[in-house]
C-alpha cells in the first residue's frame, strides 16, 4: 500500500514538516510505503495548470499510484494555504474516490481544526472521500522537535487510529472499483 504524505505549505518557517516526519516515520515502522510531497518541490505558482507541465506530470503519477493519501495541513488565518490548493488543483480526474485523512498544524491549542475542516470540504469537491479521524497538532513547537519526533505518547494511539480507518477505506474503495459496476 502506498500512502503519500502532502505538506500541505512550503514556507521556510513552517512547522508542518515536523507532523509530516512524524507520519512518515509512523507509516513506515507499520510497513506502509510512504513519500513526502514537498510543495517546495512542487512550485507552480500558475492560475492555469499545463497538463504536460514536467511537475504537474510527477505530481500526477504519485497521486495516480496512490492508495490513499494523507493531507498535513497548517491553519494560516482560519484557512488552509493557497499553495496547497494550486498544488491540488493541479489535478482533477486523479482523486476520484481516493480516501484521505487530513491532520492539522498550529501554534495554538486547537491544533489547526478550522483548517481541517475547510481542507476536508475541499476534499468532497475534488471527489475525494475525507475519513473522520485526523490528528491534530497543537502547540507544535512544544510537541515536536526538528525531527518529528513528538512528546507525547498519545500521539502513536490517535495516528494508528486514523491509519487503520484510511486503510480500510482504501481497501473497501479498491475492492468496490474492481467488482461493483453501477448500471443506470
Amino acid at each position: 500500500m502506498f500512502i503519500p504524505i502532502i505538506i500541505g505549505t512550503g514556507r521556510s518557517e513552517r512547522r508542518s514538516i515536523r507532523a509530516a516526519k512524524f507520519l512518515e516515520k509512523f507509516l513506515r515502522k507499520h510497513g506502509i510505503d510512504t513519500e513526502l510531497i514537498d510543495p517546495v518541490e512542487f512550485k507552480l505558482c500558475l492560475t492555469t495548470i499545463d497538463k504536460d507541465n514536467r511537475i504537474v506530470k510527477r505530481f500526477r503519477n504519485l497521486i495516480v499510484k496512490a492508495d490513499a493519501l494523507i493531507l498535513v495541513v497548517p491553519e494560516y488565518n482560519h484557512f488552509f494555504p493557497g499553495e496547497l490548493k494550486l498544488l491540488m488543483d493541479s489535478l482533477y480526474e486523479e482523486y476520484d474516490k481516493k480516501p484521505v485523512a487530513v491532520c492539522g498544524v498550529a501554534y495554538g491549542s486547537h491544533g489547526g481544526l478550522r483548517a481541517v475542516d475547510m481542507t476536508k470540504l475541499y476534499a468532497i469537491t475534488l471527489g475525494m472521500i475525507p475519513i473522520r479521524t485526523t490528528v491534530l497538532f497543537g502547540n507544535i513547537d512544544d510537541l515536536t522537535d526538528e525531527e518529528g519526533n513528538v512528546h507525547d505518547e498519545k500521539f502513536e494511539k490517535r495516528a494508528l487510529k486514523m491509519l487503520r480507518e484510511l486503510i480500510w477505506y482504501a481497501k473497501a474503495i479498491k475492492y468496490a472499483k474492481e467488482n461493483i459496476r453501477v448500471d443506470l
